[in-house]
């Protein structure tokens, strides 16, 4: 089906049958519709061309001036050889070229007397040949070319300005029932009563006076397009499901993404990195790296939270994740309910794919006292719609752990003895002594535009302090350097290895000499 394009006539065929029926169909349902009638078209043609005196073209064949041939390869055109000569191709042997007329007017040549090529094994039977789309079903056409066919059809029909789509259902804009003002007020009080939704539009119908007498599923797709055109209402359902919420109810996190959590700039595409520190971006699985891990087909996630995701009450969309939360044909936003693990506690939230995040965990996080560095899992829920986040808890024991601060406007780092009921990666742990110090600090780095290359090594100086040795994991630089500024692995090694005073000792530690950089 590599050649599939709906042609004028198929678009009309559809049109006439959504008028007809009255009822929104998907791309899927309209593909159908398509293949049923090629189908049937080309089977015709194979009746024609089986009953009457055109003989099956064929390259190892012989014909003459006169004959009439049908053509299978062209979905069994018929034409008259007009002229025949000797070919000239030293490669391919002595051959013959015939000259056809075809009924739209076009003269093309053919090869004959070929006897080694691959048509001339293919059956021409009143079938159709195996080949031909006469011998398929539209079902198992569908299935077999579903994406690549379904786009193509997509384009065709947005091209006609006849159709508009909706939630992936495609109608008639000529029979759309008006929704007028009044009614659009009503859907807004009803989705305030539920305080701010999410609602189906069919949950709404009923409660905003729309006319008696109409096709539900008309009215129900009329009003989705009324929902769609007003600024007051968002969907926000997952693919292939309908849902509708109040845009002034929504979070502000959700509607206005945390600056924190995108990176200050582009990260560092192609930088020329250790095999080693590749290795480590891969591990630390950031949403915006280059060397994240790709989709596998998890049912289970298991990730380390960084201190943008603590403080902004969120999780990275990272390829794994997004594989497990859901997908939007449209929207920006999708509404999900958030269960704790281990009491089974719902909480409202929300996936922002566009920014690569989960919104709605902060208060799972302050119920375990979760810092920068501990480890959680995410998997689907027994409800649809649900994604159960558990933080790996453990009995709470006192270990020696790096704390931040931010007096008088610095960062600063420590070493305190605490009691953490939670499981955590060792190079990445965090303590916050006061987030909105840090707030602080980060607002002042964005506006006085602090460079990376000085952050990098501003902070690197700070957690040498922490060790006898004066040496960093790569890992624990880059958690310490996103608590002041968003920053991706990529762009963070690349400072280590650019910059002549990071030293590398070994493994994934680093040491900082003030002399190298001098020279």
């Amino acid at each position: 089906m590599g050649a599939f394009a709906p042609t004028a006539s198929d678009l009309e065929h559809i049109t006439h049958q959504l008028i007809e029926r009255e009822v929104p169909l998907s791309t899927r349902e309209l593909l159908l519709l398509i293949l049923e009638r090629q189908i049937a078209e080309e089977q015709a043609r194979v009746r024609a061309a089986a009953v009457g005196d055109a003989s099956p073209y064929l390259p190892g064949g012989t014909f003459s001036v006169g004959q009439t041939l049908s053509f299978p390869a062209l979905r069994f055109a018929i034409g008259r050889v007009a002229e025949t000569r000797v070919g000239s191709n030293p490669l391919a042997g002595s051959f013959q070229v015939i000259t056809v007329d075809f009924a739209d007017g076009k003269r093309r040549e053919f090869a004959a007397q070929v006897e080694s090529h691959p048509l001339n094994s293919k059956p021409t039977t009143m079938n159709g040949g195996s080949d031909s789309i006469a011998n398929q079903e539209p079902g198992a056409l569908a299935d077999a070319f579903a994406t690549r066919l379904e786009q193509r059809l997509d384009a065709a029909l947005d091209g006609t300005g006849k159709l508009l789509r909706i939630s992936g259902k495609w109608f008639s804009r000529d029979l759309l029932v008006q929704v007028d003002e009044h009614q659009l007020n009503l859907a807004e009080a009803a989705l305030d009563m539920a305080g701010g939704g999410p609602l189906s539009t069919e949950q709404i119908a009923p409660q905003i006076d729309l006319p008696t007498g109409v096709n539900s599923k008309l009215m129900v797709f009329s009003l989705a397009h009324a929902l769609h055109r007003d600024d007051r209402f968002d969907e926000v359902g997952p693919t292939g499901e309908v849902l509708w919420y109040l845009n002034r109810l929504e979070p502000d996190e959700v509607l206005h993404p945390p600056r924190m959590l995108q990176p200050a700039q582009p990260t560092v595409r192609g930088a020329a990195l250790t095999p080693e520190l590749r290795r480590l971006a891969m591990e630390l699985d950031d949403e915006y790296s280059e060397h994240a891990h790709p989709a596998n087909g998890e049912t289970q996630v298991r990730l380390v939270l960084t201190y943008p995701h603590r403080r902004a009450g969120t999780l990275p969309l990272t390829p794994r994740l997004a594989a497990v939360f859901p997908t939007a044909r449209i929207s920006p936003r999708v509404k999900i309910t958030l269960v704790d693990g281990h009491t089974g506690k719902q909480h409202p939230g929300w996936v922002v794919r566009r920014e690569r995040f989960v919104w709605g965990l902060g208060p799972i996080f302050a119920q375990y006292e979760t810092p920068a560095g501990s480890f959680l899992s995410v998997a689907r829920g027994e409800q649809v719609g649900e994604y159960v986040v558990t933080v790996e808890t453990r009995r709470p024991v006192a270990d020696w752990l790096r704390s931040a601060n931010a007096p008088q406007g610095q960062l600063r780092f420590s070493m305190s003895k605490r009691s953490l009921g939670v499981q955590y990666m060792d190079e990445l742990v965090i303590l916050a002594e006061s987030m909105e110090q840090l707030d602080i600090l980060r607002a002042r780095n964005e506006q006085q535009a602090t460079s990376l290359e000085q952050l990098v090594q501003d902070v690197f100086r700070e957690l040498v302090k922490l060790t006898p040795q004066g040496t960093v994991h790569a890992k624990t630089l880059y958690g310490a350097v996103n608590i002041a500024r968003r920053a991706t692995p990529e762009s963070i090694f690349a400072e280590l290895v650019q910059r002549p005073s990071f030293v590398h000792v070994g493994d994934a530690y680093w040491r900082f000499e003030s002399q190298a950089a001098a020279a």
